[in-house]
Parts: C-alpha cells; sequence; structure tokens
C-alpha cells in the first residue's frame, strides 16, 4: 500500500499531464487521467486523514463520466460511476451529510444499471453491498425506514451470492450489517418478524464466529441477540422475551470478564441491567432488581471512567429506574 506521499506525487504528476490530453483531442486519455486522478485523490484523503480531497476525487471522476457518457460501451462508464459513489459515501461519512449521500446512492444506482449479477457477480455484489450501506446511513440520518428496509431487502440479496458455505468472512460481513439495519428498523417500527429476524441473523453471525474462536466478538453479537430479545419483550409485552435475554447476556458478561474485554463488557452490563429491570417488575423480583443495580452500577464505572458522556447518562436512567423498581418492592 502507498503511503502518504506516494500518492501526493501521484496527483502532482497527474494533474501536470492533464493539459496536454486535451479534451477535444484526445477524449478518452483525457477522461483516463481524470478518472487516475480521481482515484489519486481518494487514497490520498484516506492517508493524509483529509477528508476534504474526497470532493476532488468526486469532481475529478465526475470529468471522466462526462466522457464516458457519450462512449456506446458503458462498462468503463459503470466502474467511474462506483468509484464516484465510493468518494461521495465518504465525504458524506466525514461531514455526516444526508445530501451527499444521497449522491452516492445515486452513483451506485447508476452503476448498477451496467454491472448486473449475470454479467459481473463480483461487481454487482460489491456495489449493492455499498449501495446498502449508503442507504442505512441515510435512512437513519434522514429517519427515513423505507431507505432503511430497502437496504435490509439488499443485504438479504446479496446473500444468495455470498452464502456462508461459499464465502463465510464475506458472509459475515453482510450477516453483521443486516443485523444493524434491523435494530435501525426495530427501533423505529417494532414488530415481531424485524425482532425475530435481528435475533435469528445475530444468532447465526455468533455460531460462524465461534465462542473458542473469538470470545469477544462473540459476547458482543450475544448482547446483540439480549438486546434485541428485551426490544421484542417490551414490544410484545412477553416476559417469556426477557427470561430468555437474561441467561445469554450473564454468560456474555462472563466470558467479557474472563478476557477483559473493556469497554465492551459495560455494554452487555447495561443490557443486562435494563432487561432485568422490565423482568423483576414483571414478576416482582427484589434479588432481580438488586442485580440490575449492580450490573449498571458495575457498566457506569468503565462508561465514567472513559468519558463516554452519552453512553453514562444512559446507563444513570437504567439505574435510577432499577433503584426506584427495588424501592417500590420494598
Amino acid at each position: 500500500m502507498q503511503d502518504g506521499d506516494d500518492f501526493k506525487q501521484s496527483v502532482t504528476a497527474l494533474e501536470a499531464a492533464l493539459p496536454f490530453y486535451d479534451i477535444a483531442s484526445v477524449p478518452q486519455d483525457h477522461a483516463q487521467l481524470q478518472n487516475d486522478l480521481g482515484s489519486a485523490y481518494y487514497y490520498l484523503a484516506g492517508a493524509s486523514n483529509d477528508p476534504s480531497l474526497y470532493q476532488k476525487a468526486a469532481t475529478a471522476h465526475e470529468a471522466a463520466l462526462a466522457v464516458y457518457a457519450t462512449l456506446p460501451d458503458r462498462t468503463l462508464w459503470a466502474s467511474v460511476e462506483s468509484d464516484l459513489g465510493n468518494a461521495r459515501m465518504m465525504q458524506a461519512s466525514a461531514a455526516s451529510d444526508p445530501d451527499i449521500m444521497a449522491k452516492s446512492v445515486q452513483a451506485y444506482e447508476a452503476a448498477l444499471t451496467v454491472t448486473t449479477r449475470d454479467k459481473d457477480a463480483d461487481g454487482w455484489t460489491r456495489n449493492q453491498s455499498n449501495l446498502a450501506s449508503a442507504l442505512s446511513s441515510l435512512g437513519y440520518w434522514r429517519n427515513d425506514v423505507a431507505l432503511l428496509k430497502r437496504s435490509a431487502g439488499i443485504y438479504r440479496s446479496i446473500q444468495a451470492v455470498r452464502t456462508r458455505a461459499r464465502d463465510p468472512e464475506r458472509w459475515a460481513t453482510t450477516q453483521g450489517n443486516l443485523a444493524n439495519v434491523l435494530s435501525m428498523i426495530a427501533a423505529r417500527e417494532p414488530s415481531p418478524d424485524v425482532f425475530d429476524e435481528a435475533i435469528a441473523v445475530n444468532r447465526a453471525l455468533a455460531d460462524e464466529v465461534g465462542r473458542d474462536r473469538d470470545p469477544d466478538r462473540w459476547a458482543s453479537l450475544q448482547n446483540e441477540v439480549g438486546y434485541a430479545l428485551t426490544l421484542a419483550g417490551r414490544s410484545e409485552n412477553n416476559v417469556a422475551r426477557f427470561e430468555e435475554a437474561v441467561p445469554i447476556l450473564r454468560e456474555a458478561i462472563a466470558v467479557q470478564k474472563k478476557i477483559n474485554s473493556v469497554p465492551a463488557v459495560a455494554f452487555t452490563e447495561d443490557s443486562l441491567c435494563d432487561v432485568l429491570t422490565d423482568l423483576g417488575a414483571a414478576r416482582k423480583d427484589k434479588a432481580l432488581a438488586e442485580e440490575a443495580i449492580t450490573a449498571c452500577q458495575e457498566a457506569l464505572v468503565i462508561f465514567r471512567d472513559r468519558k463516554m458522556d452519552d453512553l453514562t447518562a444512559g446507563s444513570e436512567k437504567n439505574l435510577a429506574e432499577a433503584q426506584a423498581l427495588l424501592a417500590d418492592l420494598h
């Protein structure tokens, strides 16, 4: 992999060469240089940690597209649309800008009009995955469930190509992305179907990761399962969901404490506090309320020590609810 200085040299050389390749005289050579310049700016932005350069990358790719759009063969045009989507997505992510992310979505959609699953399965899968990622960010920022559902649908379609048996590593990546989108959908439109799918997706992913192979990742996924069960229990007013979540979270915490997984264990302890309060209220069980208080207190030690203010505030709220429950039960 080149370093920042190498990419700077590439940018300088390409910009110096552009005047010698006039668009009117040699349009395709000019377009190729513009596309190479866009790629150089893209990698320089990452290497130098300068997100402003993604705009320059996008501008260069758009200049190349103006030429490639006139050619009968749309293959190069589609490839550059994909590169443009990448630049716009990185630019949007750095600035949390939904309008720029919408441009990324448009670029990937354009590329996919040419890059089909039958003609180029790898290119189709890559563009679909990037499109789903862009849609999930855009849906989150705009609080648009329709965009989130579209993202989830794309991730599901990718799994038909990236099967667990054929490509377990990429399958796991797609599975994790799908789980994240499902959690966003569930937070906005709770339904048993969404909760059940989120639980199943995280369980399958945890099974693939393996407790012994990667205990840290496995425990974090178990936390996701427990949290989804908690949300499902509240939405359905179903105590059995709480009862299922508690041992899952307890086991995950035991694993995280054994390997000293900090701050991850605090997230799981906070989840356990949350569900124990719900279960304790349903059963009118003081021991569960006391366990909830202990779990929240342990989570808060880590959140406060690491100055994770938003998480501290959320855990303090959960602690107050557990303490109020215990007071009521007394």
